[in-house]
């Protein structure tokens, strides 16, 4: 078992000490999960409000060029 800690959700609002679980598993490539872990919601719950998601692309690296993972 890894000693790696992921944030647990409790509610909508941030807080500035989030609640932190163990995790069984993860990708020993820096601190990322996994893609599969990635992808799962940290809680079942629906969110109260509707959120905002804005996304920004950054210009061509030599990195996306290669297809290399950043």
């Amino acid at each position: 078992k890894l000693n790696r800690r992921v944030p647990s959700i409790e509610n909508d609002s941030v807080s500035s000490s989030p609640m932190m679980q163990p995790i069984e598993h993860a990708s020993l490539t820096g601190d990322a999960l996994d893609f599969k872990g990635a992808t799962e919601p940290l809680t079942s719950r629906s969110l109260s409000v509707e959120k905002k998601v804005v996304l920004v692309r950054h210009g061509l690296s030599s990195w996306n060029a290669e297809s290399r993972i950043q």
